[in-house]
């Protein structure tokens, strides 16, 4: 398989094809959770390489909830586990927007680089979807 940035395409199994698919998954999910009133954060913002770290605002047991949802509806899994606030505790700091975030490290190994935007997307709009 490719990624096609700009116009050219790129093999996915390259570094260069994993980075250019990360940075079209950073661009897609960024959209979708703006769509959907949900605020996800990536450090960095713009991926300078093949992982970024996520950051999901909310409760604890709110955000593994909707990850068990994803699993259940879709068999995808969104992240191993979340690591608590990351750089949120030293940056938020007197942040509400900051106080309250969780975050894992997404990497765009060989297996995440297989799997299409449309389905990393249609995973996490399970989850950006509220009952």
């Amino acid at each position: 398989g490719s990624v096609e940035v700009s116009g050219a395409k790129t093999p996915l199994n390259s570094f260069c094809g994993r980075f250019d698919h990360m940075c079209a998954a950073v661009d897609a999910l960024s959209a979708s959770a703006a769509e959907r009133g949900w605020r996800i954060r990536f450090d960095p913002t713009t991926p300078q390489s093949a992982m970024v770290h996520v950051y999901l605002e909310g409760d604890l047991a709110h955000l593994e909830e909707r990850h068990d949802q994803v699993r259940a509806t879709t068999g995808h899994r969104l992240w191993n586990r979340l690591r608590g606030p990351g750089h949120s505790a030293a940056a938020g700091r007197g942040n509400e927007h900051w106080s309250n975030e969780h975050y894992f490290e997404w990497s765009m190994g060989p297996q995440n680089g297989a799997i299409p935007i449309n389905v990393f997307c249609e995973a996490w709009n399970v989850f950006f979807e509220e009952e």
